[in-house]
């Protein structure tokens, strides 16, 4: 290989090892000897600050940042976070799937459900006819085609909407997980999804940060009031959030 080429390309492939291997990272001093897990802690874009317990070492895990508190791993010990701890497998399944616990965390699900609003969308299709140029071996224009292509969908977009009169509600619905032990190995099943998280949140405790679905219903409305429709004119075809209790409503009993 050229070596002007391999000097230009060695950096790309020492940085590709790096972050292949996990190397790079930088690991904090942690002189517990028994296994363990760590609080780590991440800022959400809504200034929330969430927690969660990973069997990691990292002090920058992808946006989770280390802390020195821990939890020390035995078989069938309760603890202040969590119940009926078996190994940090249990952690690991969390962690890869980017979860935390909602019940511990429930200020960031709160202001999360607070910000989803159900939103209209306005169905269009439309023919979009194009002009194509043929061309010869000296670039020169020797015919034309032209072909026709339909356009059609949902959009948001108010200019978008069509004359058949058919809108959507979109609604915001939640689901949480929870990890469940089977056969030795654990694995992680998803809740239904609900119009309050706290609905499913005692039997599927953790949740992701985007934690969100949307369903939608469809109506038809005459096409002069498409231009005046609004989502809250819909606002009654599906149940939403107790805002007014910003707390779970779940307490935990927990033994030492």
């Amino acid at each position: 290989m050229n070596s002007k080429i391999l000097n230009k390309i060695l950096p790309y492939m020492l940085i590709s090892s790096l972050l292949l291997s996990g190397c790079g990272r930088e690991k904090a001093e942690c002189l517990e000897p028994n296994e363990h897990v760590h609080l780590y802690t991440k800022e959400m874009n809504d200034g929330t600050i969430v927690s969660r317990y990973q069997n990691c070492e990292y002090l920058d895990d992808y946006g989770w940042t280390w802390n020195e508190e821990h939890i020390n791993l035995n078989n069938n010990t309760a603890c202040k976070m969590y119940d009926a701890l078996e190994s940090g497998a249990y952690y690991d399944l969390k962690h890869d799937n980017n979860l935390f616990d909602g019940i511990e965390n429930f200020d960031y699900l709160y202001n999360f459900m607070a910000s989803k609003e159900d939103y209209l969308e306005y169905y269009y299709e439309y023919y979009e006819t194009t002009v194509h140029n043929v061309y010869d071996d000296k670039g020169n224009v020797i015919s034309t085609y032209t072909t026709t292509e339909r356009k059609y969908g949902w959009s948001t977009d108010k200019n978008h909407r069509g004359v058949n009169g058919k809108i959507r509600l979109c609604h915001y619905q939640f689901y949480g997980y929870k990890p469940i032990l089977i056969d030795g190995k654990w694995k992680l099943y998803r809740s239904e999804s609900v119009d309050d998280i706290r609905e499913v949140l005692e039997y599927y405790p953790y949740v992701s940060e985007d934690f969100s679905t949307v369903v939608t219903k469809t109506h038809l409305v005459l096409p002069i009031q498409l231009w005046t429709v609004d989502a809250s004119d819909y606002y009654e075809d599906f149940n939403h959030p107790n805002l007014e209790e910003k707390t779970s409503g779940i307490e935990r009993k927990r033994t030492r």
